[in-house]
């Protein structure tokens, strides 16, 4: 990157060559919500990441200039009293970043939206402060991986299993399946609910996933707010999906049902779960993870933060756990993508383009992951109706020895040993999210 490039940067964002950070970050943001690929009219993955090119190479020779004194003249402070237009454009300051009002004086506008800002600060504190749970998040970021430190967006812990996260207000049973009964009925595992004829009985989507051993499915749809109260609702004939997993033998919809929350009762269940368990205790049987690595657990502040159960977004999140605080934007990795395992080295250039200018990176290594780590889980391999999933990792050093987290945003966090992620490790590609001052020395 040479200085000479500058004016062509700016020329592509339509500023003009004395333009400052604030100016380039501005007209940034509202390039991206013209040609950001999920944006309404959006344009292609490639000129998204063009437009990311563009801005990080503008933003880091504009560094460079502030760096070394460049910034312009402070003696259009004082020409021309009349032209205080032109004068605000020359300067880097606050005056910059400030929207002109016609016909007042700069000192009089910039005293009223100080004073509207520090009314607006006051009103905001006494109307909530702060939690005690998320000042402990906030201070107990990570510190063995590290992130920079002008980079301190922290992340708010949320609800680790469905059982937390479960609607107050739950969808009913036996009336809801009276309710939709009339409507059209098709085969279909979508969030619709609409009931289907099996059999002679009226079941939901739910009930059919538990029958088919779906446990992905199950899954999705106890992160999903609209869904998990579905968990244990009843069909026409009162049966709830745990009790079709255990009549079909479905044992790992059953184990995953248990999981996520579902009530046990007598019967058939009760025989299943014994033959399941093998002696191992139902606690521990029900709150392994479905490949068998990582026991579900809430992980301590001082080790990792998991942000909640969401259906969406799911790799974004993940990003944000291996970091330990926020970093992601809004990444253009299209469904194709995430279900294609050889464009997996295609989203992770994808996303270290996008935390670019965070300090962070991902690297195909695993020498050191206390900065955190992301995993590709391929389509298929988890269950046999699991889509293509991306997991963080963040490590935990003890006295004795290191214990790691698997934060999985769609399934929960699970606790591993050091063998069950050195097999996790090779079993999924892994990748090391480091500083990129530690990676260059």
């Amino acid at each position: 990157m040479t200085k000479a490039r500058l004016p062509h940067l700016l020329r592509y964002f339509d500023l003009p060559g004395s333009a400052s950070k604030c100016q380039l970050r501005a007209a940034y943001v509202q390039r991206v919500k013209k040609v950001h690929p999920d944006a309404k009219g959006g344009k292609s993955t490639q000129e998204f990441l063009e437009l990311q090119q563009m801005y990080g190479e503008a933003l880091a020779l504009l560094g460079r200039g502030q760096a070394q004194g460049q910034a312009p003249s402070r003696r259009f402070r004082h020409a021309g009293h009349g032209d205080r237009g032109r004068a605000g454009e020359a300067e880097t300051g606050a005056r910059v970043c400030a929207v002109p009002v016609v016909g007042w004086p700069p000192e009089v506008v910039y005293t009223a939206v100080a004073a509207a800002l520090l009314l607006a600060s006051v009103a905001g504190l006494r109307q909530r402060s702060p939690s005690v749970q998320e000042v402990s998040v906030r201070a107990s970021a990570p510190a063995d991986g590290g992130r920079p430190a002008s980079f301190d967006h922290g992340l708010q812990s949320g609800p680790w299993n469905v059982p937390l996260s479960r609607s107050k207000n739950g969808v009913g049973t036996e009336s809801y399946i009276k309710k939709l009964s009339g409507r059209a009925r098709h085969r279909s595992l979508d969030y619709d609910h609409t009931p289907q004829l099996r059999k002679g009985i009226d079941v939901l989507p739910v009930h059919i996933a538990a029958e088919e051993n779906s446990v992905f499915y199950l899954e999705q749809c106890g992160a999903n707010p609209s869904c998990r109260s579905l968990l244990n609702a009843a069909d026409a004939r009162g049966d709830t999906p745990l009790h079709h997993a255990a009549s079909h033998g479905a044992q790992q919809a059953a184990q995953a049902l248990l999981r996520l929350g579902a009530e046990v009762a007598q019967g058939p269940i009760a025989h299943l779960l014994a033959q399941s368990r093998g002696g191992t205790g139902g606690t521990r049987f029900a709150s392994r993870h479905p490949d068998g690595l990582g026991v579900m657990q809430e992980p301590p502040p001082e080790a990792a933060v998991f942000t909640g159960l969401r259906h969406y977004d799911c790799l974004r999140q993940a990003v944000n756990m291996a970091a330990g605080c926020q970093i992601a934007p809004p990444l253009p990795v299209s469904r194709e993508m995430r279900q294609n395992p050889s464009a997996a080295p295609r989203v992770v250039g994808i996303i270290n383009a996008g935390i670019q200018d965070t300090g962070f990176q991902l690297v195909d290594s695993l020498a050191d992951v206390s900065a955190g780590a992301l995993l590709y889980e391929a389509p298929g391999k988890v269950s046999h109706d699991a889509g293509g999933h991306w997991v963080a990792v963040r490590r935990q050093r003890l006295a004795s020895t290191d214990v790691y987290w698997r934060l999985d945003p769609l399934r929960g966090p699970f606790h591993l040993t050091a063998e069950e992620f050195a097999e996790l490790s090779r079993r999924y590609p892994t990748w090391q999210l480091t500083s990129k001052t530690e990676s260059a020395s």
